[in-house]
């Protein structure tokens, strides 16, 4: 009688349990799902935020640097002008009277009574890097005599991905913090915005003032001239020309002290980080002149670069090659 009891009691126990067990299994799954439901919607969230801040648009990053006070110019990048800046000082062309020109000398000076002037140190103070800069440079560093300089180049290959910026420049720097250039770009600038196109246009950059000439058009495989050169004692023009349309412009600044430094340059911005479509063709800066120097040029850019980018300086010394492996 007593086992009989005692059966009963365990199967009725096991009828309970067999009750409620569903019930409980069903509970804890619910649990597990809800569970994951958070997981993989913060995942999702955390996914969202990602793809839209990869897709943000170039012109809402350009805003963000603009927000900060920050512009984009060849040779000195993303800068806040009005930091570091000398209030510029103008006197008339001397061929123009309806404009003017920067009289770096006076504005030179101003500087120094400022306190605000660094010597040239050897090295040029913009930083090479994949994310944002110089990436390929060629220079001479170390010659006080220079005069003019002469080159000419090719427009290359326009690059397959439209992300971001692109200079292709040779350069003298007189002093720190100013330079000045022939350049040849594509994309945006404050400058200009050449869109899915290049543009070329001489330009001067003095302690966070600027002069250009127009943003003018340009094809890939028209030659370009440019020169950067001392006239008389105290003036410099900077020009470039487009030898296939027979298209010229020019600006001038006041300086009677000759360049220290010489570049051949290619800088780029806001370009995806490994993405080799990003970069134009090669471009061979040739027929280099430079007057006042004969020290042989030296690769003063970071080593190895991305997407294969290297340097070739060919050894009759007027050949400096900027390639580009994509």
């Amino acid at each position: 009688m007593t086992l009989l009891k005692n059966t009963q009691t365990i199967l009725l126990a096991f009828v309970i349990v067999a009750m409620i067990l569903p019930f409980a299994m069903t509970d804890v799954a619910e649990a597990k799902n809800e569970k994951d439901k958070k997981k993989n919607d913060k995942e999702k969230v955390k996914k969202e935020k990602k793809t839209k801040k990869e897709k943000k648009t170039k012109e809402q990053k350009i805003k963000e640097k603009h927000d900060k006070g920050l512009k984009l110019y060849p040779g000195v990048g993303w800068v806040d002008t009005e930091k570091d800046k000398q209030k510029p000082i103008w006197k008339d062309h001397p061929n123009k009277k309806d404009k003017k020109i920067m009289d770096l000398d006076e504005m030179l000076k101003q500087r120094i009574a400022d306190g605000k002037f660094k010597e040239l140190d050897g090295n040029y103070p913009t930083i090479f890097g994949n994310t944002g800069g110089w990436n390929i440079a060629a220079a001479k560093l170390q010659s006080k005599t220079m005069t003019e300089m002469t080159a000419e180049w090719t427009v290359p290959a326009k690059p397959l991905n439209k992300a971001g910026t692109i200079y292709y420049f040779d350069a003298f720097q007189p002093v720190r913090g100013a330079i000045f250039q022939p350049v040849l770009q594509y994309g945006f600038s404050d400058v200009c915005d050449a869109g899915d196109n290049w543009v070329t246009y001489p330009m001067i950059y003095v302690w966070g003032t600027v002069m250009t000439g127009d943003c003018i058009p340009v094809n890939v495989g028209n030659l370009l001239h440019r020169s950067i050169m001392k006239e008389g004692k105290k003036l410099w023009t900077i020009s470039m020309e487009n030898v296939d349309t027979k298209t010229k412009d020019s600006v001038v600044v006041r300086y009677k002290g000759n360049s220290p430094q010489a570049f051949v340059a290619l800088e780029t911005y806001d370009l995806p980080l490994w993405d080799c479509k990003g970069l134009a063709g090669d471009v061979e800066f040739k027929n280099i002149s430079i007057e006042g120097d004969n020290t042989n040029w030296k690769e003063v850019s970071n080593a190895p670069q991305w997407c294969g980018m290297d340097l070739v300086i060919l050894d009759d010394g007027k050949t400096v090659q900027i390639n580009n492996d994509n």
